[in-house]
């Protein structure tokens, strides 16, 4: 895979909520964001979703070796950054989201 290319995520294993395990896009109004979560469309019945593809690209150079990770909506013709978000609703959870402000930086380590 190169930097750029088209992919589709999944996670490894299953978790319990969850038959489809790639990542999908859906509008949360509870917290009004959009935000990415896993399955199909029929996991977030009532909820604005979204097709299109996800990229890894390389963060700006103050990043030395830092990746983030984009969405691009099918017809759009630019993508957002994948983020995160604290919910703060209690629960002390974040959600992984769609910004323009802050991608989250990560590395990759051989294994």
């Amino acid at each position: 895979m190169s930097i750029g290319s088209n992919l589709e995520v999944h996670f490894f294993e299953s978790p319990e909520c969850a038959k489809i395990v790639r990542w999908m896009v859906f509008v949360d109004e509870a917290i009004n964001k959009t935000c990415v979560g896993i399955g199909g469309a029929e996991r977030y019945p009532g909820k604005k979703t979204f097709d299109g593809i996800f990229h890894m690209r390389l963060l700006k150079e103050e990043y030395v070796g830092g990746y983030k990770f984009e969405f691009c909506a099918t017809g759009s013709k630019t993508c957002q950054d994948i983020g995160l978000f604290d919910a703060k609703n209690g629960e002390n959870r974040k959600r992984v989201i769609l910004t323009d402000k802050e991608p989250y930086a990560f590395e990759l380590v051989r294994g």
